[in-house]
């Protein structure tokens, strides 16, 4: 609700959304179906922080490559305040099936998006709308991989609202891993009249 709440009043943009549910509704209406907008209008999903989110899902992936990895995996593991980074990390690592950290929601949350797109025929359409916006779509996999950024986006809003609203242990966490994402969170706050 919040973040719904936050995405009306704040005045994000939602390019890459309106572009996928806008092929995606034209062809539902062409198979006569009766659903509507796959992807939901939130702030998590604006333009704004989706390219946060990935500019951290891209450092993280460095990271997850250096030689620093193993002691930041056990910096994780040690401290129940990184648990929901460790859910944001989770959909930023696809691992199909391989879990990296002990906390997450797993393979089948972070994919269900494009699952139901999938499920609709509409995945021809997603990788379509990724290619037009200069994405790298080789293989439906890195397709699938980039869908997957809408639920972690969500994970991360959640965490990043927690982690501030607390003001606890888990907000040196969040601004460790997901600094783009959480100056992007303070931004976007700021912007719907927050502090």
């Amino acid at each position: 609700m919040f973040d719904a709440h936050i995405a009306s009043s704040a005045k994000l943009k939602y390019t890459e959304i309106d572009k996928l549910n806008a092929d995606f509704n034209a062809a539902l209406a062409d198979m006569k179906s009766n659903v509507r907008d796959i992807i939901d209008m939130k702030a998590s999903l604006s333009d704004e922080f989706l390219s946060a989110v990935r500019k951290d899902k891209a450092a993280l992936h460095d990271l997850r490559q250096s030689d620093d990895w193993k002691s930041v995996a056990e910096d994780l593991k040690a401290h129940p305040a990184s648990s929901g980074v460790q859910d944001a990390l989770d959909g930023i690592f696809a691992t199909r099936g391989l879990r990296i950290l002990p906390w997450g929601h797993g393979e089948k949350y972070y994919n269900q998006k494009y699952n139901d797109i999938k499920y609709f025929g509409l995945h021809k359409i997603l990788k379509n709308v990724y290619q037009e916006m200069g994405y790298d779509v080789k293989s439906q996999w890195k397709c699938s991989d980039l869908c997957r950024d809408y639920e972690t986006a969500s994970e991360a809003w959640a965490s990043i609202t927690s982690a501030e609203t607390l003001q606890d242990d888990a907000l040196q966490y969040v601004k460790k891993y997901l600094p783009n994402s959480y100056k992007m969170f303070k931004k976007i706050i700021k912007k719907a009249g927050g502090k």
